[in-house]
């Protein structure tokens, strides 16, 4: 018996995750997307791996499991002699400009508290200078975050469309417009005058989801949310510490003397062009919390487009009323981490067995 063709429509980190997984299963696996993988959000953003910081409080016992998803991911992606991803340790300093700042943090402790992987402390006023002493004057503290790890998941996603292929999977570089359907099973997936049968159907297809509300006949509560990042080369190297606070801008380590000033939220439809008005603000942001920044070079400004749901829990089932078609999506800014667990979620629901992903993610809507 032949294997079982799998098309998985959306080449960003979810559907380059969930082809890899697939493959590796040893089933047959189509990936199609009409850009180059991680071309979108998948490749612009930080990528941190942190389960427990800005994670919706339902959602971390999957974070947690998505977490060690990307270690297991780590080795065996080693173990096929992939090159590396920038996947390395992170500690992030969450500063505080005032008082009250410094006084939450002793309640978003309680978040880390019984989690000896994810240690925390509080940093006074001298102890954080010494850690930083180029934070901005007038932080009076913070909390120091450590155990996590970041990637750079533009590469990552090339990374694993590469072992894809080389466990057999194909990519191809094509719009699909429309879905060939037989009652509940979906048949083939068509882009322009190619036609693409197959056995079940995955769509990791990102904000772009109105075509696959179409072709299901369901409404997704998916939406696009605008961020934008500034790369640039810092005066006097890079940091050892990742910097966030309250003043409008996060500065992420990258490299010996590149930092990464992010982010920004916005409710801008389809539109993905960076602004001059989010360059300025995250400008501003990064001088204040760091004010030799106001002196680094631009080296790039991107926006991209990332999927949120209302509640920001991520779309992970069996479409409802299709027998072969599964939805993956609804990562928003932490798709990244929940990347490797969604994979094996995805392998999990089409093989009908247990796998390592054990907690599914209850539909959203």
């Amino acid at each position: 018996m032949s294997p079982r063709h799998v098309i998985v429509v959306g080449a960003g980190i979810v559907g380059s995750a969930a082809a890899f997984r697939l493959a590796q299963a040893g089933m047959r696996v189509t990936l199609i997307d009409r850009d180059a993988p991680g071309n979108q959000a998948s490749g612009k953003n930080a990528g941190h791996l942190n389960p427990i910081h800005l994670t919706p409080p339902p959602l971390v016992p999957f974070a947690l499991e998505c977490y060690g998803a990307h270690a297991r991911l780590a080795d065996e992606l080693a173990a096929l002699g992939c090159p590396g991803y920038g996947r390395e340790p992170v500690r992030r300093i969450l500063v505080a400009m005032n008082t009250d700042e410094a006084a939450g943090f002793e309640a978003l402790r309680e978040k880390f508290r019984g989690r000896e992987s994810f240690p925390t402390r509080l940093l006074d006023r001298e102890s954080l200078r010494s850690l930083e002493p180029r934070v901005a004057p007038g932080a009076v503290g913070g909390l120091l975050l450590e155990g996590t790890m970041a990637v750079d998941p533009r590469a990552l996603t090339g990374v694993l469309v590469d072992a894809s292929v080389k466990q057999g999977a194909r990519l191809v570089r094509a719009r699909v417009d429309r879905l060939d359907a037989s009652g509940r099973r979906a048949r083939a997936v068509c882009a322009g005058p190619h036609t693409f049968p197959c056995d079940d159907l995955v769509l990791a297809t990102g904000p772009w989801v109105e075509e696959t509300e179409k072709w299901l006949g369901l409404q997704l509560p998916v939406r696009p949310l605008k961020g934008q990042l500034l790369r640039m080369s810092a005066p006097r190297g890079g940091l050892a510490y990742d910097l966030s606070s309250r003043c409008g801008a996060s500065l992420y380590r990258r490299g010996p003397g590149e930092v990464w000033v992010g982010g920004t939220e916005e409710d801008a439809g389809f539109d993905d062009a960076p602004t001059p008005e989010a360059r300025a603000s995250l400008l501003a942001g990064a001088a204040l919390l760091m004010p030799e920044m106001a002196e680094a070079r631009l080296l790039e400004h991107t926006a991209a487009l990332r999927p949120v749901t209302p509640d920001r829990m991520p779309v992970l089932e069996r479409a409802r009323g299709w027998d072969n078609v599964i939805l993956a999506n609804g990562g928003g800014n932490k798709g990244v981490l929940l990347a490797a667990g969604m994979a094996e979620a995805v392998r999990t629901l089409l093989l009908g067995e247990p796998g390592e992903t054990s907690t599914l993610i209850a539909p959203t809507g």
